[in-house]
């Protein structure tokens, strides 16, 4: 698999994976090097005994967690926004993998500075408390970095489908008046028109080159936003098969206990904010998203995901494709693989056939 160059690698500051494309299987079934062990030069900050006899288990799950896990900070986090769930979790595995995207790879330290960079744009395109931002993106860690930087300034983010017509495009950046919109490049035109046509003073950055141009100016500090809580918003717009797409408004509390795995997937939901880092330190799945991040399965997964503490793999191809989603999924060593309806399933079932046996064998103990 390789990633499209028409802008979906940005320079980004972190580990090359190269090693990791050379066949199907991990490095070390030829003789390669153990991503899971640390790499020479790596920041590791043990929390967890590295002796083998002491975890639970040989299994490659268990020495992920290796060199990965820190002691929570003295000052556990107090509000169910999810900006602060996150850097709860960031303080916990800061060195942990948590995006994959092609080529690429972001530690939960990389990705959290990413997160914070864009935040500084934001606030510096005048985002605050309760504007909205305009994700009109396709599967990137972008869409990730932007949702979890309007949570840190306690803004909205707001997800608008690629493949929108310009007119359904200006109903709903007229029903959601954002004040920045971040946009594929390609989509620049339709963009722009719907702006101009709803006279919207709505500032516009590209991803891809100006987009990396914008954060490496601003600092990776995490931005200073009082009274984040639970109480502050996350807005939603369906798909529009019944009419034109409709804003569904959710407290942070109510999308994490509704829609994000309660901050313990699988298991009960925790009672307090503190449990969520806590349960991450232990997090070990690795979440494939399957649908656009504009849909909702796509990005609550996503964010389930990272406040368990695993890893989101993306597959950025520009369209669906099942064959190369399940050899995805059979590199990256995929636990959860996630899918929306017969538009996915069936032609899962076809010609992936083959590749859905060899995924099974390769995820067996």
């Amino acid at each position: 698999f390789t990633p499209s160059t028409t802008g979906r690698e940005p320079p980004w500051s972190c580990r090359r994976r190269g090693a990791r494309r050379s066949c199907g299987r991990w490095p070390w079934d030829r003789g390669g090097r153990d991503p899971t062990e640390p790499r020479q030069g790596d920041r590791t900050s043990y929390g967890a005994s590295t002796e083998p006899t002491q975890l639970r288990g040989c299994g490659w799950s268990d020495r992920f967690l290796l060199g990965e896990v820190r002691a929570l900070p003295s000052s556990a986090v107090e509000s169910w926004n999810l900006g602060d769930l996150f850097e709860s979790v960031v303080d916990a595995i800061g060195d942990r993998e948590a995006v994959v995207a092609g080529d690429f790879s972001l530690s939960y330290d990389e990705l959290d500075a990413r997160v914070n960079r864009l935040a500084h744009v934001l606030a510096g395109r005048g985002v605050g408390p309760g504007d909205h931002v305009a994700l009109v993106l396709r599967n990137g860690p972008e869409y990730l970095e932007a949702m979890l930087a309007a949570f840190k300034l306690r803004a909205v983010p707001i997800n608008v489908n690629t493949r929108y017509t310009t007119e359904e495009l200006t109903y709903l950046l007229r029903d959601a008046a954002p004040a920045v919109v971040l946009h594929e490049p390609d989509l620049t035109a339709p963009v722009d028109t719907a702006l101009a046509e709803l006279d919207l003073p709505a500032a516009t950055l590209p991803r891809g080159g100006r987009y990396e141009e914008a954060l490496a100016t601003a600092p990776p500090t995490r931005p200073a936003v009082a009274d984040r809580s639970g109480d502050d918003l996350y807005l939603f717009y369906a798909g529009g098969t019944t009419g034109f797409p409709k804003g569904v408004v959710w407290r942070h509390e109510d999308l994490l206990f509704a829609a994000l795995g309660g901050g313990n997937p699988g298991g009960d939901p925790v009672g307090a904010p503190h449990e969520v880092a806590e349960n991450a330190r232990y997090g070990r799945s690795r979440c494939l998203p399957a649908s656009p991040f504009t849909h909702g399965t796509a990005h609550w997964t996503a964010l389930t995901t990272l406040l368990a503490g695993g890893t989101v793999v993306i597959d950025t191809g520009p369209t669906f494709d099942p064959a190369r989603l399940w050899t995805v999924a059979d590199e990256e060593r995929v636990t959860i693989l996630v899918i929306v309806g017969d538009a996915f399933a069936r032609p899962h079932a076809i010609p992936g056939h083959r590749n859905r046996q060899r995924l099974e064998r390769s995820c067996r103990p």
